[in-house]
């Protein structure tokens, strides 16, 4: 498959084409549409997991181990996303993402 430049934000959980100014930091990768793809089910995943750890939280506000397992998949999600980008990453995303010191 054709490997095409992307821009990656992670705060915004958004994948584009091009750069946008003011959107904070952009992790530019070459990926194809299936790495592409992925990411954005990993961006979904985590989404989710956050919107349960809300609603669990509103349903039972001082049950915190109940909440864990969703902060914990949100955090594997971002953290595997992170991860791709580096591997898809060029050499100006990997040295940022390495100076992060959130890979192992």
């Amino acid at each position: 498959m054709i490997k095409k430049q992307y821009f990656v934000s992670i705060a915004e959980q958004e994948i584009t084409d091009i750069p946008i100014p003011g959107q904070g930091a952009d992790y530019e990768i070459m990926a194809n549409d299936q790495d592409i793809e992925k990411i954005k089910q990993l961006f979904q995943s985590a989404d989710q997991h956050e919107k349960d750890a809300s609603t669990y939280i509103i349903l039972k506000p001082f049950d915190e181990w109940g909440v864990d397992d969703n902060r914990e998949g949100y955090s594997r999600d971002i953290q595997e996303v992170y991860e791709m980008i580096y591997q898809l990453g060029t050499e100006d995303t990997k040295n940022k993402i390495s100076q992060l010191g959130i890979l192992s």
